[in-house]
């Protein structure tokens, strides 16, 4: 059994500076505040990633090293992909399926639309409620954890996956 962790990237800055790329968007003063809060929330599960994939985004980055600290992940193997940058949620699916077999959970820190469509596609037989309320709206810095029924990642399918937590920052506060 694998299992993925989807974080949305926290509340980003919309006001950057004439020529600030899309890309090196930096986090808003409530998404810097909002990553830390989810990622002590997961530090107080009983589920930690083996490898972390993250868009190359300044927003995705800073989300992830804000988890991070919170959570104490220290080494955990990381990948930094322009890939993963507003890519579609196909392109998530493809990556995912190209990890090595030996990593049993990994955490994937990506944007919208691409995290609401994946979560969507894959909540599978979700507990009462979680696949809706994932339906309705996938908000930044939100987490979902999906268990998949697969022994090595070139098998991921969503027929085989199932959403088994969603937490937004907001239920944290």
């Amino acid at each position: 059994m694998k299992s993925l962790l989807l974080v949305r990237h926290a509340k980003s800055e919309w006001g950057q500076p004439p020529g600030v790329a899309d890309h090196d968007r930096p986090l808003a003063p409530r998404g810097r505040l909002a990553a830390p809060l989810m990622g002590a929330h997961l530090a107080g599960g009983d589920w930690r990633p083996q490898h972390v994939l993250c868009s190359s985004a300044a927003r995705a980055r800073e989300t992830l090293e804000l988890l991070r600290s919170a959570w104490e992940l220290g080494a955990v193997p990381t990948e930094f992909e322009r890939d993963l940058y507003l890519c579609g949620a196909a392109a998530y699916f493809r990556r995912l399926r190209r990890l090595p077999d030996a990593v049993d959970r990994v955490m994937l820190v990506g944007h919208n639309p691409d995290c609401h469509d994946f979560a969507r596609q894959f909540a599978g037989d979700a507990a009462a409620g979680l696949a809706q309320r994932v339906e309705e709206k996938f908000p930044t810095g939100a987490a979902a954890r999906f268990d998949l029924r697969i022994e090595r990642w070139e098998e991921l399918d969503a027929a085989r996956s199932r959403l088994v937590a969603f937490t937004v920052p907001r239920q944290l506060a």
